[in-house]
């Protein structure tokens, strides 16, 4: 009996050393972490945006709707015109759970210039074929100890069959906007329906889910929005003087 005391005392011990070590871990980890999520988003929007300017201090609109929280990050030119916002927002009907979304979105006209996944948990292999832009390897770069680093004026989203359906199509002035269509069904509306992966279905209208509740967002709320990113460029460039 006292083995068994002495046994569980220990292992008490052990747990709660082994929990306060994973804390410390995880709030010492916390802002590094944080920068780097920070660092590849922005790294997403100037390549969606190449022609604009972000930076850490960019500061998005923000509005929170019923179905979700959404922030649109003003892309403007060198000379500050607007000319569209890097939107995000997610769905929770992805297969592994939420699905969240960077959606280029042009304003004058209104346009998808390209869709991002920039976070998911989704089954590796089925819907991440979804998910996931990866650059094509050609033979020369097996050779290679490390992939050469593109030029930035050539920096680009990598390639997803799935994702670049989205890109360059005019926003749907109905409040559907996208729709899922089988994997094995042809496309016969090209601005409204997007055809899903084969095996992911559910990874497929997760996106789907995420970006027409991104294009809501921003057409229930385009005055307010149009008036944050305007008021935030008034400021900085105020700053500037």
């Amino acid at each position: 009996m006292k083995n068994v005391f002495v046994l569980s005392l220990s292992l008490g011990f052990t747990c709660l050393l082994a929990g306060l070590v994973l804390t410390w871990a995880n709030d010492l980890t916390a802002e590094p972490r944080e920068r780097a999520r920070l660092a590849e988003r922005f790294a997403v929007m100037r390549a969606v945006f190449p022609e604009c300017v972000f930076s850490e201090e960019t500061a998005p609109a923000r509005v929170s709707t019923e179905y979700g929280d959404f922030a649109f990050f003003p892309a403007r030119q060198q000379d500050g015109q607007l000319v569209g916002f890097a939107a995000f927002g997610q769905s929770d009907q992805g297969y592994g759970g939420g699905v969240r979304v960077m959606v280029g979105l042009e304003i004058d006209p209104a346009a998808v210039r390209q869709v991002a996944v920039v976070e998911h948990s989704e089954t590796p292999g089925l819907g991440t074929r979804v998910t996931e832009r990866r650059e094509p390897r050609r033979l020369a770069d097996l050779w290679r100890s490390e992939p050469s680093a593109p030029e930035p004026e050539q920096q680009r989203l990598p390639p997803n069959q799935y994702l670049d359906q989205f890109a360059e199509r005019p926003v749907p002035e109905q409040d559907t906007f996208f729709r899922l269509i089988p994997a094995d069904e042809t496309i016969r509306q090209p601005r409204t329906e997007v055809q899903a992966v084969s095996g992911a279905t559910v990874s497929s209208q997760a996106v789907v889910d995420a970006v027409n509740r991104t294009l809501k967002a921003y057409r229930q709320h385009q005055a307010e929005i149009l008036g944050q990113a305007n008021q935030a460029g008034f400021t900085r460039r105020n700053s500037d003087k």
